[in-house]
């Protein structure tokens, strides 16, 4: 990392995924002083750590591990105070049965299915326990993002003209997390059995319901729409 930082010149950038420790969170801060870098994380490094890979296992086998309580804190502490960039999950759903039993841990796949998780962890975890504001949360989700990747306004905004994605969050209805029942084609996940303080009642889609929480997918495979980055 010190490699490719040390190599950027004024005119280019840098993104950095995954990051999952404090050395590496603290070197790019400083680097931002200098050059036009971002990082982002993952809700599994801001809610696990090695500790918790004997009880879960393969569940939470991901590349890069998850690091040690001193690394969770500091990811979780950029998250409130704002030097986190944005959020992502690195979704990597498998057939849990063919991928991640395995005797041999060096063996069991790398990756877990988080895109239908990250918001409701996300919510309950930040908005409404640590009390981070609304605004700072669709930086995190969505616009810092979108701005990053050239793909601003027409994602990560409400802009007038712009495609109207949005997700609607009921802040008063809990979920408990239960793996079996994930859209994903990986039916397994860290969480498994964690109650959440909020829930997604709707996802929207350019101003078309998506997915609903009471009649479940709404939408055929294809709808998606590649959106060419400036």
């Amino acid at each position: 990392m010190r490699n490719i930082i040390s190599s950027l010149g004024k005119k280019n950038k840098a993104h950095f995924v995954h990051i999952s420790s404090k050395e590496a969170s603290t070197l790019i801060l400083e680097s931002k002083k200098q050059f036009d870098v971002t990082f982002e994380s993952c809700p599994h490094y801001l809610q696990f750590t090695s500790e918790d890979l004997p009880i879960l296992k393969g569940r939470l086998k991901t590349a890069p591990p998850v690091k040690f309580d001193e690394d969770r804190d500091f990811l979780r502490n950029c998250l409130i105070t704002g030097t986190l960039d944005f959020i992502t999950t690195d979704h990597a759903g498998c057939d849990y049965e063919k991928g991640k039993i395995f005797e041999d841990f060096s063996k069991v796949y790398n990756g877990i299915p988080g895109t239908e998780l990250m918001i409701p962890y996300l919510f309950s975890e930040f908005y409404l326990k640590e009390k981070v504001d609304l605004k700072k949360m669709i930086k995190l989700t969505s616009e810092n993002a979108a701005k990053r990747y050239g793909l601003f306004p027409e994602k990560g905004s409400l802009q007038i003209g712009t495609d109207a994605d949005f997700t609607i969050i009921d802040l008063n209805k809990t979920y408990i997390v239960d793996e079996n029942k994930l859209h994903s084609k990986g039916k397994y996940s860290p969480f498994d059995k964690t109650k959440f303080s909020c829930s997604i009642d709707k996802t929207i889609v350019r101003g078309k319901i998506v997915f609903d929480s009471e009649k479940g997918i709404l939408q055929k495979p294809g709808y998606g729409k590649f959106i060419r980055r400036k």
